[in-house]
């Protein structure tokens, strides 16, 4: 799966230019003060222009940068240091000549400079109509030309999703009352009740995962202009049923039990649900029931089988 991922995005990003040449650990980092506007615009610039020349037909739709953290290897900032040194008097000699002469040498060689990192979160709309949400750590080098990419969030969506996109990235209000405040409240709780969830994730996987997830979550919202977690997980799991293989055509949802919590020393850890369905196998129809585990964020995690009869689950 993750191969054929990176297979869809390579020709619309480019290769990822190879960094082995350059003698940096972060270990051995210093990082300086926020960028200058002027360097922090540079940086976009270029990120933006390199992005555009390897989308090639795709439409390229750009929605924000972070700020650019400047790195400096401490080799550099041990030179400069000798070298202020100098200048100011406190070092002077043959001895420190050859150091900072030594010191360059090596730096030259092993193309070691100063590099500012900046993440970038951005779409490209494919042929087929879907598109592709990527958001990308990029390596710029001191004069701005792109050294890596590290992609972070790599998500294909379809195009119908896009509107979603918009209101979670750019947090529109998305509830709707009769108090323009109430719904501002209400729309900022909701989008931070995702995005810290969101942050916390570290593998590109989990990250895009629970993107669509959260951009299902902003769909369901646009379209009942509030957020009840029954409804929403009765809906994920309807989806989620009647997209599988296994049901194609034959699912026909019959109840839902209501939402329950799991909970750990007063903290809501989950939730489950239950749900009764028909599903016509050949010429007969079979009843099921499932519980459906979720995570607190409303993630499908697991279902099993439950076993007849089912009226309690249901009452």
């Amino acid at each position: 799966m993750k191969t054929q991922i990176f297979q869809l995005i390579l020709p619309a990003v480019g290769a990822i230019l190879l960094f082995q040449s350059c003698y940096i650990a972060d270990s051995f980092l210093v990082e300086e003060p926020p960028a200058p506007i002027s360097l922090q615009k540079e940086c976009e610039r270029s990120i933006d222009s390199y992005v555009r020349s390897k989308s090639g037909n795709l439409t390229y739709t750009s929605y924000n940068f972070t700020q650019a953290e400047i790195h400096v290897p401490q080799e550099i900032v041990v030179l400069e240091e000798i070298e202020k040194n100098k200048a100011e008097g406190f070092l002077d000699g043959p001895d420190t000549d050859s150091i900072i002469a030594a010191k360059r040498t090596f730096i030259e060689e092993n193309n070691i400079q100063r590099t500012a990192h900046v993440e970038h979160f951005y779409t490209l709309r494919n042929p087929d109509e879907t598109l592709t949400v990527l958001e990308t750590n990029f390596i710029l080098n001191d004069t701005f030309g792109i050294m890596d990419f590290q992609p972070k969030i790599i998500l294909t969506i379809p195009a119908s999703y896009e509107l979603s996109l918009n209101y979670y990235m750019y947090e529109y209000t998305v509830f709707a009352s009769e108090d323009v405040l109430e719904a501002r409240r209400l729309s900022n709780r909701f989008y931070s009740f995702f995005k810290r969830r969101q942050k916390e994730l570290t593998t590109i996987a989990a990250k895009s995962e629970f993107l669509y997830h959260a951009l299902k979550a902003t769909s369901f919202v646009l379209e009942k202009k509030q957020f009840d977690p029954g409804e929403f997980v009765k809906w994920i799991a309807s989806e989620r049923i009647a997209e599988s293989p296994d049901f194609s055509n034959s699912y026909l949802p019959l109840a839902f039990s209501p939402l329950y919590e799991k909970s750990y020393e007063g903290k809501i850890t989950g939730y489950y649900i239950f749900h009764k369905f028909s599903q016509t196998k050949t010429d007969s129809t079979v009843i099921q029931a499932i519980q459906i585990d979720l995570s607190a964020y409303y993630e499908i995690i697991s279902s099993s089988f439950l076993e007849s009869p089912f009226d309690h689950y249901f009452k």
